[in-house]
């Protein structure tokens, strides 16, 4: 059992997950979308007997997310992806930024 081995069975392009990090801003976006990317290849390691898992890590199977918070994901990262790419026009070190704030603020007020 291997993430990268079942990614492969399963016709799911491996992705490294990503990991959240608190001082960075849409590292929980980050973290989301690579899940939700190796959804097939988490799903068949989920499917795996018991023992076979234990024999690694028995902790593993409760860590990979059920269909329902599959689904949450799904549906929550379309607006952090907005809010990653507001976020971005926003971050600027070499360019002024203040004059898109109020632009951005009623982008993020329709969301």
């Amino acid at each position: 059992m291997n993430l990268r081995n079942d990614s492969n069975e399963v016709d799911c392009e491996y992705r490294k997950l990503i990991t959240d990090v608190e001082t960075r801003w849409n590292s929980t976006m980050f973290l989301l979308k690579s899940v939700h990317q190796m959804k097939p290849a988490l799903q068949s390691i989920q499917e795996e007997t018991y023992e076979e898992i234990d024999k690694t890590d028995p902790k593993l199977k409760q860590m990979i997310p059920s269909q329902e918070t599959f689904d949450i994901i799904e549906q929550i990262l379309p607006l952090l992806e907005k809010c990653a790419t507001l976020s971005e026009l926003l971050s600027g070190d070499l360019k002024p930024t203040m004059h898109l704030v109020i632009t951005v603020l009623f982008v993020v007020l329709r969301l």
